[in-house]
């Protein structure tokens, strides 16, 4: 029974980790910085050749806005 307790515990605690905005918010910087070598050069050929590129536009919006840092994990109620 004790086993168990432990168990529940330890796996509500990994639970709550994983959800936890901390490891979201840095998941969502490493991104975008590993997204950088394929952005900067895109942004670089659009102002030097003063094209607007879609592509690029919709990845600086998708990997730099502001509420994927803000965004809530939808999590479905556990009933006990």
């Amino acid at each position: 029974m004790l086993g168990v307790i432990a168990a529940r515990c330890a796996t509500g605690r990994l639970a709550w980790w994983w959800r936890h905005p901390r490891r979201r918010r840095a998941t969502a910087a490493a991104t975008a910085v590993l997204g950088l070598p394929v952005v900067l050069p895109l942004l670089a050929v659009a102002a030097l050749t003063g094209v607007r590129l879609s592509p690029a536009s919709a990845l600086v919006a998708a990997l730099y806005s502001q509420a994927r840092l803000d965004a809530e994990v939808l999590t479905s109620a556990v009933a006990v």
